[in-house]
Order: structure tokens, then C-alpha cells, then sequence
């Protein structure tokens, strides 16, 4: 371990921030994709389901399509100039975009904040980047401080929907005495809009945190060029797409390649993970849009007509059973196998489920 290496320890403040941050970016992606269905019908209560269905789709996918647009770039863009100004954009871009999600009045208005908020969100990159550096030679810190974003983003996930819920709708939750809840006035027309601002200052927290505690772990050898690929992408693939600077699958793919200057595209040893978690994400937000689509629907349609509400605590049931496999079962499978075996075994079973 080198001499900056020992510097870092996973300390309580340090394991809270990471915890913290990702867990609010997981609220803030499940609450705007279980609000798709039911802002969509609002503003269309007229539509065909067909059409809505095709609407709800289409703001759903708006965020993650801006974000794969941009994520490479954010890459080496933290390589360029840091990994800490990269979370904080991140960071304060999806806090705003979010905030501005619960104030649409239209359709193209969300529509536009989704995908501002998915272009210039790199919180995910620059995060796992900080992990890689900080603790990449120190197995036992490296599996904790990753298994506490795992954790953190799937608390955030899939507590999401429910807290989303009890905070939508509030002037016919708590009646119309509640705060702006009269005629006209801000919860009245914007039901979704107390659910945002909520997690916009969670998210508002989050960036202070990470400002003052978080260090700045980029190499301090001279930054690449976005303009160099090869340089960038041994960077950056092993940090934004493995999650670790010296996983066993790049250490492989350097061995065996044949020109080591090869871009991570034609790596087949990274080109085949993100195709196959490219899958498992397919799989994944398939079924968590379809079942608000599904939910939302009048019964005369084929749905079950519940509310916001009604759907938001179901939905959520998951995180009894991921927080502590995530928290427990991770750290320790990784130490003893190797990553590459529970990542084709997680898939497998993933797929099965989902069948």
C-alpha cells in the first residue's frame, strides 16, 4: 500500500457521506419513475392507455438516456479535473432537476428536467473513482466502502416509492388545512411537488457533506487528455465500469490483450461486463415502470386504480430482504470468490426471477 494510500481510512464520517449521497440519488431516480404514471395521467386524463403508456415510457427513459450519453464523458472529466467537481455538478444538478420535477405543469417541462438531470449527473462515476483510489489496495476498506454504496443506493431505491408516497398528494392526505393546500395555491396544483422539494434538501445535505468531507483522490500525475482515449480509458473503464482501480477482470484484460493501447471497446474482458449488467438494467427498470403503469390504470383498463399512496409501501417491500445482503452477504462473498464468479451468478439469478 502506498504512503498515500495509508492516509485513508473508512472512517464513520466518510462511510456516512458515501451511504448518504447514494441513497438519495436512489431516491430521487425511484420517486421521479413512480411519478411518471401517475403525473402523466394528470396532465393527459383523457388519453388512450396506449398512449399514455407510450408517454410514461418515454419520461421514464429520458433520464438514463441523457446519462448514457454522458457518462463516459464524466469519466474523463474527473480524470481531467478531479473526481470531487464532478460529484458536486452531479449532485447539485439532480437536487435542482428534481425540484423542478414537482413544479411541471406540462408534459415537455418534465420531460426537460429529466434529462437535464441524467446529462450532467457523473455522482455515480466520481463516487466509485473515490472508492477505487482511496481504498483499491486494501481489500477489506474497498468491499466496505462499495458495499455501503451499494447499500445506500439500494435503501434509497427501494424506500423511494414510499416516501414518495406519503409526501404526494398532501392536501388529500392531511386535508386541506395543510400548508398550501387552499384553492390555487402551491400543493394544490403541484400534488407532487412537497415529495421533491423533500428530497431536493436531502440531496442539498448530501452536497454539503461531500464538500467538506470527501477528499480528492485523482492521481496527481499529469491528467489525461479527453482527446487521448487509450490513456483515459484504462482510467476510466477500470474505475466508472468495474468500480475498482485493481479489480482481478482488468488486471486480465491487461495481461491478455494483445495491444495494451487498445480503447476499452475492443477489451472483450470489459465489453462483456457492461453488456450483460446492461441486460440486468433492462430487466430492472422494465418491471419497476411497468408495475406503476400496471397499478395506476383504472380496473375497467386492466389495472388495479390505486393511488400514489396505496402503491408507494408495496413497492418498497424489497428493502427488508436487499439491505441486509447488501450490508452483510457482500463484503464477505467478496473476500473469499472472485468477482467476476458472483457477478455471472448474480445475473443468472437475476434473469430467473424476473422470468
Amino acid at each position: 500500500m502506498t504512503k498515500r494510500q495509508k492516509a485513508f481510512t473508512l472512517d464513520k464520517q466518510w462511510a456516512f457521506v458515501i451511504w448518504f449521497t447514494m441513497a438519495i440519488q436512489g431516491i430521487m431516480l425511484s420517486i421521479a419513475f413512480t411519478m411518471a404514471a401517475f403525473l402523466v395521467r394528470s396532465l393527459y386524463p383523457n388519453r388512450e392507455e396506449g398512449q399514455l403508456g407510450w408517454l410514461i415510457g418515454l419520461l421514464a427513459a429520458t433520464f438514463p438516456c441523457a446519462q448514457f450519453l454522458t457518462a463516459y464523458v464524466w469519466g474523463l472529466l474527473s480524470d481531467r479535473y478531479g473526481r470531487r467537481p464532478v460529484l458536486m455538478i452531479g449532485i447539485l444538478t439532480s437536487a435542482l432537476s428534481t425540484l423542478a420535477f414537482g413544479l411541471s405543469t406540462t408534459f415537455a417541462m418534465a420531460l426537460a428536467t429529466r434529462f437535464i438531470g441524467g446529462f450532467f449527473n457523473g455522482v455515480g462515476v466520481a463516487m466509485q473513482a473515490i472508492c477505487a483510489e482511496a481504498w483499491g489496495d486494501d481489500s477489506t476498506s474497498a468491499a466496505k466502502a462499495l458495499g455501503l454504496m451499494s447499500l445506500g443506493w439500494t435503501m434509497g431505491s427501494t424506500l423511494g416509492p414510499a416516501f414518495g408516497g406519503a409526501l404526494s398528494e398532501p392536501c388529500t392526505a392531511f386535508g386541506s388545512d395543510f400548508l398550501l393546500c387552499g384553492s390555487g395555491q402551491l400543493f394544490h396544483s403541484r400534488p407532487y411537488a412537497l415529495a421533491c422539494i423533500a428530497a431536493s434538501s436531502l440531496a442539498t445535505l448530501s452536497l454539503l457533506g461531500c464538500a467538506w468531507l470527501l477528499p480528492e483522490t485523482r492521481p496527481q500525475e499529469a491528467p489525461c487528455r479527453l482527446s487521448d482515449t487509450s490513456a483515459s480509458s484504462e482510467r476510466s473503464s477500470s474505475h466508472a465500469l468495474n468500480g475498482r482501480q485493481h479489480d482481478q477482470g482488468v488486471q486480465m484484460a491487461a495481461r491478455h490483450s494483445h495491444n495494451k493501447k487498445d480503447p476499452w471497446y475492443r477489451q472483450w474482458q470489459v465489453v462483456l461486463p457492461v453488456l450483460l449488467y446492461g441486460m440486468l438494467v433492462f430487466i430492472c427498470n422494465f418491471l419497476e415502470e411497468l408495475t406503476p403503469i400496471f397499478a395506476s390504470a383504472a380496473p375497467g383498463q386492466g389495472g388495479l386504480g390505486l393511488s400514489f399512496a396505496q402503491l408507494a409501501w408495496p413497492l418498497s417491500v424489497a428493502s427488508g430482504l436487499l439491505i441486509p445482503c447488501t450490508l452483510y452477504a457482500y463484503p464477505l462473498l467478496q473476500e473469499k470468490e472472485k468477482h467476476s464468479e458472483w457477478h455471472d451468478r448474480s445475473i443468472f439469478l437475476k434473469w430467473q426471477t424476473s422470468i
